[in-house]
């Protein structure tokens, strides 16, 4: 609004307006494009802020400038805007395989929406298990997560047969920081790892009936029917005292999942055995380090 406050009519009037660029007369002018002494003219000017300005995030400060021929140093007036910027983004992590028992891949899919008002460049995602994850989908090309953008990025992790092992949570955490957030932003997935430590005892004698004094010979298998290792195998032999590992150990001590371990002994069968006539029952007892309960078979001539 720009009003003859004087008391000498005011042609020539330019209004200059440094934000806008032009600004319309829509009323007080009668019609004789002459500011009269009490006239008041009445401009409006539009602009149009763009997510750059909220991205800057600096004071839009209009200034509006004046002068007539009668006044030529500028009368000015100003109008300001402030910007609220809100620099916000949220990470939502998720696993395609919430529990395992068995070593296999885990799938994660990590999206970063920014949910603020500003654009936000400069992102950084870590993965502290996985150690790396591919952006997928969600970026139009120009590597900034724009308003309302969401980035879809995908992480991979092999569970190994020590993950199954140790069975503590597989806990995978994203973080993510960009130049305006410089506090990361996490979330995490959780895998529980189900632990079955099992496994089977049988033994089997090569001779079922004797007449005679005779040496019997044991055959026990040992084997791991769970999903955990089994260090610390122990195999106790009431009968034939001992036993010896024959076959399927790899070389590392270890009864891993699967494996089968063969054991041999012997039992010479007396004339004082035949004399007392009891059967002969052999039991084969074997422990682990996790499986501390005996695990027992027998056989009987």
């Amino acid at each position: 609004t720009v009003t003859n406050t004087g008391n000498v009519s005011l042609p020539g009037v330019v209004l200059t307006d440094d934000l806008a660029g032009a600004a319309t007369l829509t009323a007080g002018d009668d019609g004789d494009g002459i500011l009269e002494v009490g006239e008041a003219w009445v401009y409006t000017a539009t602009y149009n802020a763009t997510q750059d300005d909220i991205d800057i995030g600096n004071d839009l400060v209009n200034t509006a400038s004046v002068v007539t021929n009668e006044i030529t140093t500028p009368v000015t007036d100003n109008a300001t805007t402030t910007i609220n910027r809100n620099a916000a983004m949220t990470v939502e992590k998720v696993v395609d395989s919430t529990e395992i028992s068995a070593p296999g891949t885990l799938t994660y899919t990590i999206t970063v929406t920014n949910t603020g008002n500003v654009s936000l460049p400069g992102v950084v995602l870590t993965d502290d298990l996985a150690g790396a994850a591919t952006l997928t989908a969600g970026d139009d090309g120009d590597g900034i997560l724009e308003v309302g953008e969401a980035w879809v990025y995908t992480a991979t992790y092999n569970a190994t047969q020590d993950d199954i092992d140790l069975g503590n949570d597989l806990v995978n955490t994203a973080s993510v920081v960009t130049n305006e957030i410089t506090t990361p932003v996490t979330d995490n997935a959780t895998t529980t790892i189900n632990r079955n430590a099992a496994m089977t005892v049988e033994k089997v004698v090569d001779h079922t009936e004797i007449s005679t004094p005779t040496t019997l010979t044991y055959t026990i298998t040992v084997t791991n029917t769970g999903n955990v290792s089994l260090p610390g195998v122990v195999l106790t032999d009431d009968l034939a005292g001992a036993a010896t590992l024959t076959a399927g150990d790899d070389g590392d001590g270890i009864l891993e999942v699967g494996e089968a371990w063969v054991y041999t002994a012997t039992y010479n069968a007396t004339q004082d055995d035949i004399d007392l006539g009891n059967d002969l029952v052999n039991t084969a007892s074997v422990v682990t380090n996790e499986i501390t309960t005996p695990v027992t078979d027998n056989a009987t001539t």
